[in-house]
C-alpha cells in the first residue's frame, strides 16, 4: 500500500511556497505516495498549485471560527488515517491540530520549532538547525522523516512551473491584451509593514526610467490603499493598473505576460521565485538570508545601513542619514532607483 502522508502548513503565502521544494523531493523519493495538505482557508489556493497534492483540507483558523475548525478536524479524524503526519509549521496551533488526527506525528524538536512547546505533541521530533533558510529547513525535515538522501547542491524544484495554469476570470484582464513578454515589468509595491516599503519617489523614478527605456509596466493591487498607490503611480509614468486578481489569476499573469519583477518583501515574491520569473527584491528592515526569495534569476538588494536589518515595524532611526536625507525609511537610501534599474537589466540579460 502506498504511504498516506498529511502535511500541515497553515499559513502564510511565502511559508507555504517554501514547502514546495521539499514536497517535490518527497514525491520523487516516493512516487506512489498519497499527499494531502491541511491549510488555513485564506490560503486554500496555494497547495493546489503543486500537482502532487491529492486533497486539500482547509480550516478557518484566522477567522477564529473554532466550531468550524473542530468540525473539520473531527471529520478528517473519522475519515482518514495517515501513515505520517508532518507538521512543517512548528507552532502550538498546528501541533494541536495534528494531535487530534490519526497517524504518527512528526515535527521539529524543542530547539528547532518556532514555538518550542509544540514539540511535545509529536511522536517523533527532529533537530533542524535554525541558522538555515526556511526552504532548506523544510527540505531537511522531510528528508529525515521519510529517510531519503538530500542534496543541497541540486537546483531547487518548486514543482509548479509546468502545472496547469489558473483560469483568468476577470473580464477586465481578458480585455487587456497580453503585453510582449520581452518588455514587461511588474511592480510588486504592496507589503505589510510600513518599514518594508521602498519609498514612493523611488518607484516613480524607476517607473519613469523603465518607461523611457521602452518597458511596459504593470501595477497590481490587493486592497484599497494599494489601488490608490497604483493609480497615483499611473499619473507619474506610463503604466497599466491591473484589475484585482485572485492568486491563480496572478499566477497565470506571471507565466504568460511578465518578463521581470521589482518587488518589496512580500509573499508574492516567493511565487515569482517558484516560477523562475527574474526578480529584483528590495530588503530594508527584514533579513532575506532565512526567508528571502530563493531560486533561479533572483537578485536581492539588501540595505547597507548601520541598523539594518532591524526587524522592526517602526523605524526609530533619528540620526542624519548618510544617503538622501528625506528618504524614509532611511535604510532604503542605500538602494536607489539607478541601482535597481541596473540590477534588473543584468538579471533580465542573464535569464
Amino acid at each position: 500500500m502506498p504511504l498516506k502522508i498529511l502535511i500541515i502548513k497553515l499559513t502564510s503565502l511565502g511559508d507555504l511556497i517554501h514547502t514546495f521544494p521539499a514536497l517535490t523531493e518527497a514525491q520523487k523519493a516516493f512516487p506512489d505516495a498519497h499527499f494531502d495538505w491541511l491549510v488555513d482557508e485564506n490560503f486554500v489556493q496555494i497547495p493546489g498549485m503543486h500537482p502532487t497534492i491529492k486533497n486539500i483540507i482547509s480550516v478557518p483558523l484566522r477567522q477564529k471560527k473554532w466550531k468550524a475548525v473542530f468540525f473539520q478536524i473531527l471529520k478528517l479524524r473519522k475519515t482518514h488515517r495517515y501513515d505520517l503526519i508532518i507538521d512543517a509549521q512548528g507552532l502550538i496551533k498546528s501541533a494541536v491540530l495534528a494531535l487530534f488526527l490519526k497517524g504518527e506525528k512528526h515535527g521539529l524538536n524543542k530547539n528547532s520549532a518556532r514555538e518550542s512547546f509544540a514539540s511535545f505533541f509529536y511522536n517523533k521530533t527532529y533537530d533542524i538547525p535554525k541558522n538555515q533558510h526556511a526552504i532548506d529547513r523544510t527540505r531537511q525535515l522531510f528528508s529525515e522523516v521519510l529517510k531519503y538522501p538530500l542534496n543541497f547542491s541540486s537546483p531547487l524544484d518548486y514543482g509548479i512551473v509546468d502545472s496547469k495554469l489558473g483560469r483568468i476570470q476577470d473580464s477586465a484582464l481578458h480585455n487587456h491584451p497580453h503585453p510582449k513578454k520581452q518588455k514587461t515589468i511588474l511592480f510588486l509595491h504592496g507589503t505589510t509593514w510600513e518599514t518594508k516599503h521602498w519609498p514612493e519617489i523611488y518607484w516613480i523614478q524607476l517607473g519613469q526610467k523603465l518607461s523611457e527605456s521602452g518597458f511596459e509596466i504593470l501595477i497590481p493591487w490587493g486592497n484599497t490603499l494599494e489601488k490608490k498607490r497604483a493609480e497615483f503611480f499611473n499619473t507619474q509614468f506610463k503604466s497599466t493598473v491591473l484589475p484585482k486578481l485572485s492568486l491563480l489569476e496572478f499566477k497565470t499573469l506571471l507565466q504568460n505576460s511578465v518578463t521581470g519583477i521589482v518587488a518589496q518583501d512580500t509573499g508574492l515574491t516567493h511565487l515569482a521565485a517558484a516560477l523562475n520569473i527574474p526578480t529584483v527584491s528590495l530588503y530594508g528592515p527584514t533579513d532575506p538570508r532565512k526567508t528571502g526569495p530563493k531560486g533561479q534569476f533572483q537578485k536581492i538588494l539588501s540595505a547597507k545601513f548601520e541598523c539594518a536589518p532591524c526587524l522592526s515595524k517602526i523605524c526609530t532611526y533619528t540620526a542624519q542619514s548618510p544617503y538622501e536625507p528625506n528618504i524614509q525609511p532611511p535604510c532604503f537610501g542605500s538602494i536607489p532607483p539607478q541601482m535597481v534599474y541596473d540590477s534588473l537589466l543584468q538579471i533580465l540579460e542573464s535569464s
